[in-house]
């Protein structure tokens, strides 16, 4: 390992159907904003608000 974050990086599960599914986590020992794609299409975040232009803004999320 290096001592910097990938710029992009692919996870396959082998020999899979597929519907089947994994939850995957990675740590980066940097904050930085990752950007999520599936079949080529962007994810948006879970707390993003989509504005009018076509961006996003990010809410912060209370703790509870």
């Amino acid at each position: 390992m290096t001592g910097v974050n990938p710029q992009r990086t692919k996870f396959y599960l082998i020999n899979a159907d597929e519907d089947d599914r994994v939850r995957l986590a990675v740590y980066y020992s940097t904050p930085q904003r990752l950007d999520v794609f599936a079949d080529s299409v962007y994810i948006y975040p879970e707390n993003a608000e989509i504005t009018n232009d076509g961006g996003y803004n990010l809410q912060v999320r209370e703790r509870s």
